[in-house]
C-alpha cells in the first residue's frame, strides 16, 4: 500500500464533500449517462463523464463572499 494514502484520502474527502454539497450536478442537455467500460486490468470508463455544476441558491451568498475574499488577498502586480 502507498505510504501517502493515509495523508491523501482525508485531503480529498473534504473538497469532494464541499463540491457535492454546494452544487447540483446534471448531465449536459441532450446527453445520456454512458456506462461503457474499457478493457484492461482495471474497470475504467470508456468515455469521460461530463457534468454541469449549478450552484445551490442557498450557497450563492457564501460563494460570492469567498470570491470577494479571494480578490482581497490577491497580489496586485503594481504593489511589491
Amino acid at each position: 500500500m502507498c505510504p501517502g494514502i493515509s495523508f491523501g484520502i482525508p485531503n480529498i474527502e473534504l473538497p469532494l464533500a464541499l463540491l457535492l454539497f454546494h452544487f447540483n450536478w446534471n448531465l449536459p442537455a441532450g446527453h445520456v449517462l454512458d456506462m461503457e467500460e474499457a478493457m484492461g486490468l482495471t474497470a475504467t470508463r470508456k468515455n469521460h463523464l461530463w457534468l454541469v455544476a449549478t450552484p445551490i441558491k442557498k450557497c450563492l451568498n457564501l460563494l460570492s463572499k469567498l470570491h470577494n475574499l479571494d480578490n482581497m488577498f490577491s497580489l496586485d502586480s503594481n504593489k511589491v
